[in-house]
């Protein structure tokens, strides 16, 4: 359980950085657009990823659907950065 809580809290903190940090940039426009590719694609992770600990974070999850939960945020992960390229044409960080 002290593993799962630092996960978590370790997935939010680079959530929260990736995004300041995105942000930052736009306003700025004082970086360079490989980092600002980068730091976006972090970002848009970091979301699907903060969408799973959202399930965790509840009274009574079901554990039986853990398993379709992973599975759910591995297809999200797969189709934004592995074959269809996602982060690139869906709305996120990434694609703005």
């Amino acid at each position: 359980m002290k593993n799962d809580i630092s996960c978590c809290s370790l997935a939010f903190k680079l959530y929260k950085l990736a995004a300041m940090s995105f942000l930052y940039s736009e306003l700025n426009g004082g970086l360079h657009k490989t980092k600002r590719l980068r730091l976006a694609m972090m970002a848009d992770g970091a979301h699907e990823c903060l969408g799973l600990i959202r399930y965790f974070d509840t009274d009574g999850y079901d554990v039986a659907a853990v398993p379709s939960q992973i599975e759910s945020l591995l297809g999200r992960l797969s189709y934004l950065f592995l074959e269809q390229r996602g982060c690139l044409v869906s709305v996120s960080f990434t694609s703005a």
